[in-house]
């Protein structure tokens, strides 16, 4: 839910077709990140990455870097997301 509202604030002036897209971001970014964590676990042997909060802040980041002259479409959103994941 943070998320989702941080990124809709950014894109408020942008076209309906980008501001209809985001509320998808969100729910395949948690998907993205939930498997990522449940494959990727910790463990003695491999323990120097734990996947956080922090991980999903940049991509939102990275999305929310984008301009309104280059992002006018639902598509050119979605990849800007899937560069960031």
């Amino acid at each position: 839910m943070i998320f989702s509202k941080i990124v809709r604030a950014f894109v408020g002036g942008f076209s309906d077709a980008v501001s209809g897209a985001i509320a998808g971001i969100v729910a395949s970014t948690q998907v993205v990140y939930y498997g990522v964590a449940q494959k990727l676990k910790p463990t003695p042997s491999k323990s120097h990455y734990t996947f956080n909060l922090r991980d999903i802040s940049k991509i939102f980041q990275g999305v929310c870097s984008s301009d309104q002259k280059s992002t006018q479409q639902a598509v050119d959103v979605v990849r800007i997301w899937v560069h960031e994941n």
